[in-house]
């Protein structure tokens, strides 16, 4: 109480030798976080405390859970459990292959947004073990009978470039920004909110995750991998805003399936010629709708894809730093008239 008395005498001495109100408010606007302080409850603030002091992801995660349970009423509540439904799609990109994490995760937030997703991938790493992943080849092959594996890998190959093509082309014919996400198409309706995992969805945002095994090395030298990358709309109030797909190595992925092997971390000629094998898929799978002819623009690092037309424009983004996510986004076009909204 003494600090806010303080803050407040201060603010009051320090209006004193300024003119108008609005000066006195603002000087008083400063006092209100410790305000907040002083009259919360001590444990209440100290849990709090350690929250907004976490060095690390992991920690942050740790003192959120522990606000959250321990103080359901507290003054700070609402905005801790924001922090875990914001967070946590990066909290599975970066953990998803560390079985201690993603169960510490749960452990803190077990009624969080990603629980569903997060208990499926914990039973395969359950069955599989982190320590025999090298196993998955086998396992794989056993799951699918008389499959082959290298029919299988072919397999898995293509429905990755499917997956990427159909969500791809989902986003890139969206037109009704600004209107109600009830006004979006069926068939995405359907595919974003009624395929498993389901999107998770506020006033300002709507995720889906999506989760699509493949291989990566060609014939008998099989990599089975994942690859995981959101499918996010960004509202105002609920209205539509912008569309994007977004994942770490998510154009690499794509290229890995396409090419039927992985390029080294220091070849780079070859990280070059796979993210041209990227965008000329994605430039084929977006003719239909975003013609070149009519809609190329020029791409401008990090862009390296451009399209704009119909009162739309689309961008592929590679990530400007290296655990950074790819992006492709489409938005209303800034030369559409009252339809321009922030990148």
């Amino acid at each position: 109480m003494i600090r806010f008395q303080r803050c407040v005498t201060g603010a009051l001495l320090l209006s004193a030798s300024l003119t108008g109100a609005s000066l006195i408010g603002a000087s008083l606007t400063g006092c209100t976080s410790v305000w907040q302080q002083v009259s919360a409850r001590p444990d209440d603030f100290a849990e709090y405390r350690q929250f907004r002091v976490a060095l690390d992801l992991p920690q942050r995660f740790r003192a959120a859970g522990s606000y959250l349970q321990d103080m359901p009423h507290g003054r700070w509540h609402g905005e801790v459990r924001q922090w875990v439904e914001q967070a946590g799609g990066e909290y599975l990109r970066r953990f998803w292959n560390d079985e201690t994490r993603l169960l510490d995760y749960l452990n803190w937030a077990p009624n969080g947004p990603h629980a569903a997703l997060l208990n499926r991938r914990l039973q395969v790493l359950a069955s599989q073990g982190v320590a025999q992943r090298k196993n998955e080849r086998k396992l794989l092959a056993e799951a699918h009978g008389r499959e082959s594996q290298f029919e299988r890998a072919t397999t898995l190959r293509k429905e990755l470039i499917a997956g990427y093509k159909g969500w791809l082309s989902h986003i890139a014919s969206l037109r009704s920004f600004g209107q109600q996400t009830s006004a979006l198409p069926d068939q995405f309706l359907h595919d974003f909110r009624e395929v498993e995992p389901k999107a998770i969805c506020d006033s300002a945002r709507c995720s889906k995750a999506v989760l699509l095994p493949y291989a990566g090395a060609a014939e008998r030298k099989q990599s089975w991998r994942e690859l995981l990358f959101e499918v996010d709309l960004k509202l105002d109030q609920g209205a539509l805003q912008q569309a994007s797909i977004e994942g770490v190595g998510l154009f690499a992925s794509v290229a890995e399936a396409l090419q039927k092997h992985a390029v080294a971390a220091d070849d780079v000629q070859g990280k070059a010629e796979a993210l041209g094998a990227t965008v000329a898929l994605t430039a084929i799978s977006l003719e239909a709708i975003l013609p070149q002819a009519r809609c190329e623009q020029p791409a401008i690092s990090p862009v390296v894809l451009a399209r704009e037309c119909d009162g739309v424009r689309m961008e592929m983004r590679v990530a400007e730093q290296a655990d950074g996510p790819d992006r492709i986004v489409i938005r209303p076009s800034f030369s559409a008239p009252g339809r321009a909204v922030a990148p």
